[in-house]
């Protein structure tokens, strides 16, 4: 193996606080998407994520990760994750969409 694949991670799958991240080294992760349907209507970005028996601790809301999720109108961000890109809700309905972090 040793493919980019494993650089990405899915946690929490088929629940709000289902992501899916981009390894920032050992212990950091990035969130770089949901991982649910683009009709979900709540996105929960949390502190730190498990996956297997590994803890990693999430660092930053990527560029453009609700980019196609229309219909969501609650995105809660940990106050721990740092970093919130610009372009994260690129292309997002600001009006409509209540951002907590």
């Amino acid at each position: 193996g040793g493919g980019s694949s494993s650089r990405i991670l899915v946690a929490d799958k088929g629940t709000k606080k289902g992501g899916v991240y981009i390894k920032k080294g050992k212990k950091k992760v990035s969130y770089i998407a949901p991982e649910m349907k683009y009709n979900a209507k709540v996105a929960k970005v949390p502190a730190k994520i498990k996956v297997g028996k590994k803890t990693y601790k999430v660092v930053s809301v990527a560029g453009y990760a609700f980019t196609g999720f229309d219909k969501l109108r609650k995105v809660k961000i940990s106050r721990k994750v740092k970093k919130v890109s610009k372009s994260a809700f690129f292309g997002c309905n600001r009006k409509k969409l209540k951002v907590m972090h």
